[in-house]
């Protein structure tokens, strides 16, 4: 399996920590995608190296994680 970086935040976070962290500034430089089409609230966008490795993570039990670890609401 190949490694791959992968963020889940704030969209003003996720914007700071992209120009600020090295990984995500180098892998991730497309914008961040809305994290609604995987069961995220709006709040929270997704920055990714590769599409195809937020298709393979994001189910149901990352997602729980990951409103709960960020305070916030699911809406799954």
């Amino acid at each position: 399996m190949d490694t791959f970086v992968l963020a889940v935040g704030t969209k003003k976070a996720m914007a700071r920590m992209q120009k600020e962290m090295q990984d995500l500034s180098e892998f991730c430089s497309d914008k961040p995608k809305s994290g609604v089409k995987y069961g995220l609230p709006e709040s929270l966008v997704i920055l990714s190296e590769m599409g195809e490795a937020i298709e393979g993570v994001m189910d149901n039990k990352v997602t729980l994680c990951s409103c709960s670890r960020l305070s916030v609401r699911w809406q799954g």
